[in-house]
């Protein structure tokens, strides 16, 4: 990201050199109009894959599992669980957990919770 926002900063400077060497020696000049449009074209695109970058991050840190959600969650969990029939309790860890991996080697397990399911969880305060 720091790249190309670093590309789109040099190639916005280089733009405005171009026009001010255009402006002095003339609009006539094909080296530097060939060269205005390739550096008009580079913008472009960097500036279009900063956006896909910045959508992307965005993207990402929407599905960090905060601590304190996560807090929440599991402290409403207990009462709600003990209420649940096995079917459902079946459904809610299948919309919570992703992955759960056991690495039989160090005797292990690891969980992978879904996001989005730890958030919707916390959202919804306890009755």
């Amino acid at each position: 990201m720091k790249r190309l926002d670093a590309d789109v900063k040099r190639l916005a400077d280089e733009r405005m050199n171009l026009l001010d060497a255009m402006a002095a020696a003339g609009p006539g000049n094909p080296a530097l109009l060939t060269r205005l449009g390739e550096v008009e074209e580079a913008h472009g695109k960097a500036t279009e894959q900063a956006a896909a970058i910045r959508g992307e991050l965005a993207a990402l840190e929407s599905q960090v599992i905060d601590e304190a959600d996560l807090k929440k969650a599991l402290s409403s969990f207990t009462p709600v669980w003990d209420e649940l029939f096995p079917a459902e309790r079946a459904r809610v860890v299948r919309l919570l957990v992703e992955v759960v991996r056991y690495h039989a080697a160090s005797g292990e397990i690891e969980i992978t919770f879904r996001p989005g399911g730890i958030r919707a969880m916390a959202a919804k305060e306890p009755q």
